[in-house]
């Protein structure tokens, strides 16, 4: 059932544009305001509490799913939870506007619209690449989300979308630090995102990449960002910064790429593990 529940909400996903009714991050920060104007989420709060915080609406999801009547409409509904936590709008429209501009040759707009995406973390200065930055993005509104959703279901995917989203709301709130949230979203990510990076790596370029990726397992202070960047630029060859900046959909190209098919893949595995009856 979970390979049927991820086909089905990962055609939904591609093939519909998404409404503010059926978008993770417009709940999580609706969640985090209403925490916030209560008073029960401060700039003190610490990273147990903020684990809670993200714990609870999973441990909710987890109940509702364990009452409704009849398989078939937990299925339903762990699929419909599933489509809210994949994919970003937002995000996707910017990719769509970065490739008109250039396509038009607009590279002061494509500039723009690479700012625009997935700088919370990180300074634009101090960002890897655009391209690099994509993978890194797919991960947090994909592969992330899938990775948790198989090992725990739709409350899996719950939690692992608040966590993000709580980065997020802390990123952009001036009241907030972010630093109890990033420790949380850190131990999060550990296990997930090396999951991901391995299967960037057995789809790309295994021979220049595993060197990369092993370092990672010993990499406890490593941010997620990091493994995530480094084997992807090591499993593909990448081109050079002037062909880089003479083409701007060239490096973002190969890198979207790899990252679809390293998708694939993940959905190949949970295919055979389901097959196998491991899940």
């Amino acid at each position: 059932m979970t390979i049927l529940a991820l086909l089905s909400a990962l055609a939904l996903e591609r093939v519909t544009v998404k409404l503010n009714h059926f978008q993770g991050e417009r709940y999580a920060e609706r969640y985090y305001s209403w925490l916030n104007a209560k008073e029960w989420l401060s700039n003190d709060s610490g990273s147990v509490y903020w684990l809670l915080v993200a714990l609870i609406p999973a441990f909710t999801t987890s109940l509702i799913l364990n009452l409704l009547p009849g398989n078939l409409i937990a299925f339903v509904v762990e699929i419909v939870v599933l489509f809210v936590c994949l994919g970003s709008q937002t995000l996707r429209n910017t990719y769509k506007c970065f490739i008109q501009s250039a396509s038009r040759g607009d590279l002061d707009g494509c500039y723009l619209h690479s700012q625009a995406m997935g700088h919370c973390d990180t300074q634009p200065d101090q960002a890897p690449s655009f391209g690099l930055r994509l993978v890194w993005l797919n991960y947090q509104y994909y592969g992330g989300v899938v990775i948790a959703f198989v090992l725990f279901g739709a409350p899996g995917a719950v939690f692992y979308t608040l966590v993000r989203e709580g980065f997020e709301f802390c990123c952009k709130d001036n009241d907030f630090s972010v630093k109890a949230i990033r420790t949380v979203r850190h131990w999060v990510d550990w296990v997930p995102v090396r999951i991901c990076s391995l299967g960037m790596l057995l789809v790309g370029n295994f021979a220049n990449g595993i060197t990369v990726w092993t370092s990672t397992l010993f990499s406890f202070a490593e941010s997620a960002v990091s493994v995530i960047t480094r084997v992807s630029a090591a499993s593909e060859i990448l081109p050079t910064k002037e062909d880089a900046e003479s083409d701007p959909l060239l490096e973002p190209g190969i890198l979207v790429k790899l990252a679809k098919r390293n998708m694939t893949f993940i959905l190949v595995v949970v295919s055979l593990l389901t097959v196998f009856g491991v899940l």
